[in-house]
């Protein structure tokens, strides 16, 4: 894992829009977390082992950001690859991209990361 990628968490989170969130820092054998969603501003860093983690793009999936709002979009050039801990394939879980909007924290973390303008 590294600064910046796009992730689920575990196994019990949806995979979709709503619960992606950006890794935020490594350390040796965690990374912390933060959701982007606004509807999960409240949330607090999460701290997490990287093997919880699978990034969007194990999902066949890419963040795309317009504006203040972003969306997981289905990519042809990806395959799904991202498993259950049983080796059952994991699936992105949206008929089509949900837009959702980016929270402060979200947004102040990908500047920081230079993954988007500040005042975007």
């Amino acid at each position: 894992m590294n600064n910046g990628d796009i992730v689920i968490i575990g196994q019990s989170d949806r995979p979709c829009s709503e619960m992606a969130a950006i890794v935020t820092n490594v350390h040796q054998d965690t990374c912390n977390c933060q959701y982007l969603s606004e509807k999960k501003n409240d949330y607090p860093v999460m701290k997490r082992h990287p093997e919880n983690l699978t990034r969007i793009t194990d999902f066949g999936v890419r963040l795309v950001i317009e504006g203040l709002n972003y969306s997981c979009e289905p990519q042809d050039d990806l395959e799904c690859i991202a498993k259950y801990h049983d080796g059952g394939l994991r699936k992105w879980q949206e008929e089509k991209p949900e837009s959702e909007q980016l929270s402060m924290k979200a947004i102040e973390i990908m500047s920081d990361l230079g993954m988007m303008e500040k005042g975007e």
